[in-house]
């Protein structure tokens, strides 16, 4: 099968999930990991640029690690 083209979407772009969605996702992430969360960080990761600083700043993870 060919394909003729592939879309990557940007939360926001073209679909927006609910927020509960990428709380949940990272949380889970964070969760494993033994990182601490709170919805504010979640949404600066996901939303904001140069996300290796939020996951040193804000869960205290190696971004390799994450």
């Amino acid at each position: 099968m060919k394909y003729g083209a592939v879309i990557f979407d940007l939360d926001g772009t073209l679909v927006h999930s609910l927020p509960e969605h990428r709380y949940l996702l990272v949380g889970k992430v964070l969760d494993e990991l033994g990182a601490r969360d709170s919805d504010r960080d979640i949404d600066r990761f996901w939303f904001e640029s140069r996300r290796d600083e939020i996951i040193k700043d804000c869960f205290k993870l190696e971004p390799k690690v994450f």
